[in-house]
């Protein structure tokens, strides 16, 4: 799964055009950008989503400049120097519904470790790799189809789909023994789009800066489908995932169909 976490994609060079009126030459271009986001909403399950970001694609050959298509991949990071935690209410009605007697040994441990770590796991995190973590924070991984539009203003659009994932990384011991970590993530399936103004301060002063002419502002919208919630468990040997529909009785699932994220994203083209 982590395979996606490498950057591949998108605007910058594309938002530094001043749109010409002439046809530009056709050529396939490699795109790279970064930048950060900030949840303007609050999240049904856990208060995280916060920042660095990172993304990269390409335009084929066949679009203008005026006009054109790229496809695009990207990773959002771990917010790990917030204070994260999982709502009290989430807490409770995960506690109080949950019904794991159908299941193995293993997989009820792994429910019922979620359930106490979803209850007192809170805090910010160690940012070095590989390290035990103190609470959950959530990344994305996605991807999607970036649109510079044939406007006067420095439009673009970007619709994606992916995953997104309250990732925790425990000591061995926790759930299996012998093992140096265990892994505990909550995911479910994302789909969002971004509205996105290319080099905002040009409607407001006149400037020359290259880096400024590369920078974006943007408003994003994330589906998240709360039916599609599952526990992913990996401890570099033994993997699972267990849906959360097949253990959580009928009220938690009436509950807990959708949530929706606004925000807004800054960001940079690198290359």
């Amino acid at each position: 799964n982590y395979f996606f976490c490498l950057p591949v994609l998108l605007w910058g060079s594309l938002s530094a055009q001043q749109f010409p009126e002439t046809t530009a030459p056709k050529e396939s271009r490699i795109l790279f950008n970064t930048g950060y986001r900030v949840p303007l909403t609050s999240n049904k399950l856990i208060n995280s989503g916060h920042g660095i970001y990172m993304e990269g694609g390409f335009r084929p050959r066949m679009f203008s400049d005026r006009f054109s298509v790229a496809i695009f991949a990207g990773w959002g990071w771990k917010d790990n120097l917030w204070s994260t935690s999982f709502t009290g209410k989430f807490v409770h009605d995960y506690s109080l519904h949950i019904n794991s007697e159908n299941y193995t040994s293993f997989d009820s441990s792994v429910i019922h470790t979620s359930k106490k770590l979803f209850a007192d796991k809170k805090g910010t995190s160690s940012i070095m790799p590989g390290c035990e973590m103190k609470s959950f924070h959530d990344y994305s991984v996605y991807y999607g189809l970036y649109f510079k539009l044939p406007l006067k203003y420095k439009l673009a659009v970007k619709l994606y789909t992916g995953s997104t994932r309250s990732h925790f990384q425990g000591p061995e011991g926790m759930i299996t023994s012998q093992r140096s970590y265990n892994i505990i993530q909550l995911r479910r399936k994302m789909y969002g789009g971004e509205v996105i103004v290319t080099d905002p301060l040009h409607y407001f002063i006149n400037h020359s800066s290259r880096i400024l002419q590369k920078t974006a502002i943007s408003v994003y919208y994330e589906y998240h489908d709360l039916e599609t919630l599952s526990l992913y468990f990996n401890d570099g040997e033994e993997a699972r995932i267990i849906k959360l529909n097949k253990f959580m009785r009928y009220p938690f699932s009436s509950k807990y169909r959708a949530d929706h994220i606004i925000g807004l994203k800054f960001s940079i083209m690198i290359l």
